[in-house]
């Protein structure tokens, strides 16, 4: 079983050390007093706690994506889809999933501050530039409070496969399935023919954007792995003709 691709300590010690850094300097901004190092600290601040938010989360998925493989909450189980019976394969939601949001609340709630400043100081070039950056990066964390970008599942039925994953929906007959190929964290699909792929975005702009070339089913998280949902895809496929 191939265990998940970890991510390099250099990249994650650099992405750590440059939001230190980011915070230092936003913190020495921030202290001179005059508003506009106040706003520009503030920000820089802010980026750098997105930034080491970033590097716990992307540390955090390799250890997520080995447990989820032998996690029995997340063992395949039968369901259905659209009325037609299916083996639904469940993804968990993780930590690593919750930091990612974090991270855009936090750039988010520094625009509704900054929104506020605006709206008392008189300032409405300020409010063209903020309200759209609040409403796209603050968009993400309130639809997953919601549930509308929730890790889904993978749904294998008789006659095709089903991804459903934050807000997005890609789905291929299995006869248009000409080559399954399970990767570290992810199962590619190879279609037989062009448009085979058929996506859907059901949570506006903060989906996420299946590709129509390829079925590419994110596995991190998913019980048993890429391993064992290729042999089930393969299995119900039967024979290539």
């Amino acid at each position: 079983m191939t265990a998940a691709r970890r991510a390099s300590p250099v990249a994650v010690g650099a992405l750590v050390l440059l939001g230190v850094l980011v915070v230092a300097v936003g913190w020495a901004l921030t202290s001179r007093g005059a508003l506009s190092s106040v706003v520009s600290g503030t920000l820089a601040m802010t980026l750098g706690v997105t930034v080491l938010l970033s590097a716990v989360s992307l540390q955090r998925r390799p250890i997520e994506a080995d447990r989820a493989r032998s996690d029995r909450a997340l063992a395949p189980r039968p369901d259905q889809i659209d009325g037609e019976p299916a083996m639904r394969f469940p993804r968990g939601a993780g930590s690593s999933r919750v930091l990612a949001f974090a991270a855009l609340g936090v750039l988010g709630l520094w625009a509704v501050v900054m929104i506020v400043l605006a709206i008392v100081r008189g300032a409405p070039l300020w409010l063209v530039l903020l309200v759209p950056w609040a409403v796209l990066v603050l968009g993400g964390p309130v639809l997953a409070a919601t549930g509308r970008l929730a890790p889904g599942s993978v749904y294998v039925t008789p006659t095709r496969v089903v991804d459903v994953d934050r807000g997005g929906r890609a789905e291929i007959a299995l006869v248009d399935v000409d080559l399954v190929t399970p990767m570290a964290d992810r199962l590619l699909l190879r279609p037989r023919r062009p448009g085979a792929v058929v996506v859907r975005r059901e949570a506006g702009p903060w989906s996420r954007r299946p590709r129509t070339d390829l079925l590419v089913v994110e596995t991190t998280g998913l019980g048993g792995g890429s391993e064992l949902l290729a042999d089930h895809v393969r299995g119900v496929q039967g024979p290539r003709r």
